[in-house]
């Protein structure tokens, strides 16, 4: 499973759109396969979910998001851990 966590200097960001990288992790058998970081492409409504998706990722880690966001990712199919 990919995991996508939104990250500011290696910190878990605030808000998964203005983050300045995504880190993305493969996950087999609750370990950590490998990562790569993926800078954010661009805060626009609608666009990051597609963006991770197409990136393969099943799960966003971050501090927040509103609503509309929220309903954005669940179309994608991706679960939000904020």
């Amino acid at each position: 499973m990919k995991v996508a966590v939104a990250t500011d200097n290696g910190m878990v960001s605030a808000h998964f759109g203005r983050c300045s990288e995504y880190t993305l992790a493969d996950i087999e058998n609750g370990k950590v396969m490998k990562t790569e970081s993926v800078s954010n492409p661009g805060h626009e409504p609608g666009f990051l979910p597609g963006f991770l998706a197409e990136k393969g990722a099943k799960v966003i880690i971050c501090g927040g998001a509103g609503p509309r966001a929220q309903a954005l990712f669940a179309e994608q199919n991706i679960e939000m851990c904020m």
